[in-house]
């Protein structure tokens, strides 16, 4: 997915603004240094040379304008935390400072799930909606996570108003039952594409299993069931019950922070000193082999997303569980 939303955004930037001039696309870490699937996520981690190497040729660079104490201001948010929308203006210095005739795109994800759940700052995602616009740069939304349900709607830029250029996704197309992605383009990026050769392909760039017979039946059938039981309005309607929930675990042993958006938390957990991540493993044995619980770890950090069918008992009875397993461990 990353290198189809990447070759899409150069290639749309050579065909439409002359020669090979926009070259570079840059991943928006947001706040903390991760985000945009786990391959992007470590591409960008060498965050700081971004800003020293961006005449380089290379397709991703990574941008963090975070450390840990402006993680630190948003602890235990509910929902968009109110502070941190002006870090999109981290975006106008880079450009101030580098030019931004280089750059094709800018991705982001709305919602940094693979890190531990970070919900993007109010008005952070508008801001960089309208640097990138000015600047003529594409806007990219990552949503693989947050696609299809997750933060209550089919998308995340319709919960935050923000309209990209491209919209990527998998994972929630077929509710997970069969491998799919695809990528979402504004009309002016396909009509860029549509101006060679009939015999020519617009795109050249395909994998062995593209366009799947098994994952399209898959995703028509879990389309199907999002439209027919109303599950996006209905993890809109338990986003507070959830929030409710997970924040109740506030103070209870070694639980340092609680964030949560939609149907999706994330609960630090204080690392062990000079072992960070056993914490985290020691839970995920726990809440597996004790509580028949399936949750995920990121280091020390606990991260919950139940299916969008659950309902509030089942909610309770997950917090309930992660609550137990908390009281005993090491």
């Amino acid at each position: 997915m990353q290198g189809v939303r990447g070759q899409l955004a150069k290639s749309f930037a050579m065909n439409v603004d002359g020669g090979d001039r926009r070259v570079a696309v840059i991943g928006e870490a947001s706040l903390v240094e991760s985000g945009n699937g786990d391959i992007l996520g470590h591409a960008a981690a060498g965050i700081q040379q971004a800003f020293n190497d961006a005449h380089s040729g290379q397709i991703v660079h990574g941008h963090d304008g975070s450390g840990t104490g402006r993680q630190l201001c948003n602890g235990h948010a509910r929902g968009e935390p109110a502070w941190g929308g002006d870090l999109a203006d981290d975006l106008s210095t880079f450009l101030a400072l580098d030019g931004a005739s280089h750059i094709a795109a800018l991705i982001v994800e709305p919602m940094t799930g693979s890190a531990g759940v970070f919900a993007s700052p109010q008005g952070y995602l508008q801001r960089l909606r309208e640097i990138t616009r000015a600047h003529g740069i594409l806007l990219i939304f990552d949503e693989v996570i947050t696609g299809f349900g997750r933060l209550g709607h089919a998308f995340a830029a319709e919960r935050y108003g923000v309209v990209p250029d491209m919209i990527t996704f998998a994972k929630g197309v077929t509710s997970g039952a069969a491998p799919l992605g695809g990528v979402l383009v504004r009309e002016h990026i396909h009509e860029a594409f549509m101006q060679g050769p009939e015999h020519v392909p617009e795109l050249a760039h395909g994998f062995t299993y593209s366009g799947h017979p098994l994952g399209v039946a898959a995703a028509n059938a879990a389309l199907d069931l999002y439209r027919d039981e109303g599950l996006f309005e209905r993890a809109r309607s338990l986003e507070p019950v959830f929030a409710d929930a997970v924040h109740g675990l506030k103070g209870f042993p070694r639980v340092v922070d609680i964030r949560s958006i939609g149907l999706a938390a994330g609960i630090d957990l204080a690392p062990i000193d000079g072992a960070p991540g056993l914490r985290g493993a020691r839970a995920l044995d726990a809440a597996f082999f004790d509580e028949d619980l399936v949750i995920r770890v990121v280091g020390d950090t606990l991260v919950l997303a139940p299916a969008l069918v659950v309902s509030e008992a089942l909610i309770a009875a997950i917090v309930g569980k992660v609550a137990h397993f908390l009281q005993g461990l090491r």
